[in-house]
């Protein structure tokens, strides 16, 4: 009876290994199966609702899901409308930022849908600087945000700098910053879960 927590990506981030600096900590994360984002969102999210992703259609026909959200196999024909299907209900969506088509249509969707403050936007791992500025300004821009033209430029200066993991619209119309000068498990770890308790409180 939860309502649902939407994880959004590009499907080639399924593949991408978070490391720590730490090589010991590499070690015991790779023993533990906690490589990967799809493992900090089902630990992290599940408690508050079930989370659920599209899945690569070329992991249709094995046998197994991969460990993380549940995922929906749809055809490149159906795959758009699932998408807004899930979008419309779900109570949290967390939006992987990184340049593809995919990614961008669905940015364009939370717009249309006015689900801006239902979610999350991550930096992801493979990002470019320039479109997470392009994905930034897309969205400061389709709402009324108490941000300033100083903030909004020290904003990006701090993109510019791959200081920002992620960040989100809060519930009083303010735009929240989640630091982060690497992409290691640790960092996107504290970004889920200190924007999932941000939003609960």
């Amino acid at each position: 009876t939860r309502q649902h927590i939407v994880y959004l990506r590009s499907f080639d981030q399924d593949h991408y290994f978070l490391n720590n600096r730490n090589i010991i900590q590499n070690f015991l994360s790779f023993l533990k199966g906690r490589t990967k984002l799809d493992t900090i969102m089902i630990e992290e999210c599940s408690t508050i609702g079930p989370v659920i992703a599209m899945g690569d259609p070329q992991e249709k026909d094995k046998q197994k899901q991969p460990y993380g959200p549940s995922r929906y196999y749809a055809e490149n024909s159906e795959w758009k409308n699932h998408v807004l299907k899930i979008l419309k209900d779900a109570k949290y969506i967390y939006m992987f930022l990184q340049g593809t088509d995919g990614v961008v249509w669905e940015v364009e969707q939370l717009v249309k849908l006015n689900k801006l403050k239902n979610t999350i936007f991550i930096v992801a791992p493979r990002s470019k600087v320039n479109d997470v500025i392009k994905f930034f300004n897309m969205i400061i821009n389709t709402e009324s945000l108490t941000i300033d033209s100083e903030k909004k430029k020290r904003i990006i200066k701090m993109i510019n700098n791959n200081e920002i993991i992620g960040f989100f619209i809060s519930g009083t119309n303010e735009f929240v910053v989640l630091e982060g000068k690497n992409k290691s498990w640790t960092s996107y770890l504290i970004a889920i879960r200190s924007s999932l308790r941000l939003k609960e409180r």
